[in-house]
């Protein structure tokens, strides 16, 4: 299966004089470039994060949460969704995730366009601390599905793409194009607001 080699890039857009009214800090608002994210976003949707662009390694994600984070020393920021942290265990075993052990609860709701004119599986996946989601999966014998136990050090966090078969996430290492575990000091925030979007059932939500 074809893998994107980037995670979603986002832009930098504008910072909105309405969430400045509504915050004590503007926060950085990005539109999304298509492809690692879907289905939770489509190219061009509009996002809010919680912090102003640059402002890295102060924020307290929780996993589930989805992120902006940078990798190595570059500026340009990318997004995925925090799935492990600092000392568990992450592993894939036939594109289910395994943390601590143990495999997270998926439920398939139904399918999407994907690349190339196939389908995939719209599949919710329910993390440990019960944050749920939406994901896409294109079938078996995806070239990232199966990675060996990680155990993330005492700053580390695994992040994923939400469509598995087309992201270049924490399971392709920096050298490799991906964004490898990632320090919280290349956390640059977390997206807390779809301001606008293809779908607009999406509009208002938390990603």
């Amino acid at each position: 299966m074809r893998i994107a080699d980037r995670v979603v890039a986002l832009t930098i857009l504008s910072i909105s004089p309405w969430l400045m009214a509504a915050s004590p800090i503007p926060l950085a608002t990005y539109t999304m470039n298509p492809g690692s994210m879907r289905p939770t976003f489509e190219g061009g949707d509009w996002v809010a994060a919680d912090t102003l662009k640059g402002i890295c390694g102060l924020g307290h994600p929780n996993l589930g949460d989805v992120v902006v984070y940078l990798r190595n020393q570059g500026r340009v920021p990318y997004v995925a969704r925090l799935v492990a942290g600092p000392g568990q265990t992450f592993a894939m075993v036939g594109g289910v995730i395994v943390i601590d052990g143990k495999p997270v609860r998926r439920t398939v709701v139904g399918e999407a366009p994907f690349e190339g004119g196939s389908t995939a599986q719209v599949i919710r996946e329910t993390l440990p601390n019960g944050k749920s989601y939406l994901t896409l999966d294109a079938g078996p014998g995806g070239i990232l599905d199966n990675i060996p136990v990680t155990r993330l050090p005492a700053d580390g966090w695994y992040l994923l793409g939400d469509n598995r078969d087309n992201a270049a996430d924490s399971r392709l290492s920096l050298a490799k194009g991906g964004a490898g575990i990632v320090s919280s000091k290349r956390l640059c925030g977390t997206l807390i607001l779809i301001i606008d979007a293809k779908d607009k059932t999406h509009v208002g939500r938390r990603p």
